[in-house]
């Protein structure tokens, strides 16, 4: 089948620019608001014209309600074709590369068993500290009224590893050898659409030394909560739980393998989501104004509600992938009724779903009375993010201490502009005035 010509045309922006957000063709914030704004666009012409647009071996699904039914029919559309041999080679199999089987249900429950109501609040302490020190570390090192900010360096990318240390209860000797290790990682599992052999490359070096470290960590904690210590981290309760899940016990692989899953997934996560709202917030001088007197105000809900709309037009990823399972169909019973065949690649376009005016008021105004339930911003489903609880919490606090800092901007010129490492953000310097807030 070949798509008439001006389709062709229309769509193939769409997947140029989600192959460069992932595989770093385009390093300058500028040429990634482009892409923003051109991915959006073809999105919006498939929902008006081609709302289920299906090829040979390869879909996109675009409407609120036909993304939220792929990811919630996980027994018709799975991800074992997408993530596990990825996962195989490098971190080793986790539940994000599994269907709902039985080993599952039971890693499942062992790793959300793990995680203790108190813990959101614990983790919100934490950033509160966390953000704190960096604040006052910038001021510190600032020579004159201003004071200048890299926002990845010291929070963004900063905040998750020091929390794999302090919450995980992974040891950080070296925190620029574990954020090279979290990033080549997540990379190649997550975000190496174009299937780059550098990137892969990359991913198997450092796991070569990440799987090693993991297993000396848990060897060593295994052995001094045998000892009788009473540590209570994340690391501490797998360990502690491991028989009490079945007839045979989790091995340290098991250990290992679910931690490191855990964990990648933690870091450039929460550095694309903090960077890239706050930069979106930064580009509406209206919004920003209102979120600043918000954060003033200490109204964090409201401060939510700024952080999670601005993060729906540049989200962590506009697209999850899926491989449908059997032959089905979408949207039975509508004009727009599609008929997938098993081993076809589903396209799961988020983004888009969340700019479909069926179920968004008015998608192109930034609102911030939109329910959080309607955000597919950590996806959906079975697979829904294993941190969501986290990032709800670290980025409205995140951001409500930044917006409460004098004169928060960007430098002037190319010194404003984020630059990236792939789809990764990299470097975004902010300034503020020296003045306490």
């Amino acid at each position: 089948m070949h798509l008439p010509r001006p389709i062709s045309e229309q769509l193939s922006p769409l997947f140029q620019g989600i192959a460069q957000r992932t595989s770093g063709h385009l390093d300058r914030d500028p040429g990634q608001a482009v892409q923003r704004v051109v991915i959006r666009q073809a999105f919006a012409y498939l929902r008006r014209h081609y709302p289920i647009l299906v090829l040979p071996r390869f879909a996109v699904v675009t409407r609120y309600d036909d993304v939220k039914d792929v990811l919630a029919r996980d027994e018709d559309f799975g991800v074992t074709e997408v993530y596990a041999e990825r996962m195989e080679r490098t971190s080793g199999p986790f539940i994000l590369g599994m269907e709902r089987t039985a080993r599952y249900e039971r890693e499942a429950a062992w790793l959300r068993g793990a995680v203790h109501d108190d813990d959101v609040a614990r983790v919100r302490h934490l950033t509160r500290g966390y953000v704190a020190d960096a604040l006052e570390a910038a001021r510190r090192a600032s020579r004159g009224d201003v004071v200048e900010l890299d926002l990845v360096a010291r929070l963004t990318r900063r905040i998750p590893v020091l929390l794999i240390r302090d919450y995980f209860g992974v040891p950080v000797a070296d925190e620029a050898q574990m954020m090279r290790w979290m990033r080549a990682t997540f990379w190649e599992l997550f975000l190496n659409l174009t299937n780059d052999r550098g990137v892969r490359r990359a991913a198997e070096e450092a796991a070569a030394e990440l799987n090693p470290y993991l297993e000396q960590v848990i060897a060593a904690r295994a052995q001094e909560l045998a000892d009788g210590d009473d540590r209570d981290d994340f690391l501490s309760r797998l360990i502690r739980t491991r028989a009490s899940f079945g007839e045979t016990p989790f091995s340290d692989f098991d250990v290992r393998r679910n931690l490191a899953g855990v964990i990648i997934g933690a870091v450039d996560t929460l550095n694309k989501a903090g960077a890239q709202l706050v930069a979106e917030l930064l580009r509406r001088p209206e919004q920003l104004a209102a979120a600043q007197r918000a954060a003033r105000a200490d109204d964090l809900d409201l401060v939510s509600r700024y952080a999670f709309e601005a993060l729906r037009y540049d989200p962590l990823n506009p697209i999850l992938l899926r491989v449908c399972r059997r032959d089905t169909f979408l949207a039975p019973g509508t004009p727009r009724e599609a008929s997938i065949a098993a081993g076809t690649t589903v396209c799961v376009a988020t983004q888009s779903a969340m700019f479909d005016p069926e179920r968004f008021e008015r998608p192109e105004e930034f609102r911030v009375d939109r329910p959080y339930e309607s955000y597919l911003l950590f996806g959906d489903g079975q697979h829904r993010c294993f941190g969501e609880a986290f990032n709800r919490v670290i980025l409205p606090e995140l951001l409500l201490a930044l917006l409460r800092l004098p004169q928060l901007r960007r430098p002037r010129g190319r010194r404003g502009m984020m630059t990236f490492e792939g789809p990764f953000p990299d470097r975004f310097l902010l300034e503020f005035e020296h003045a306490l807030s």
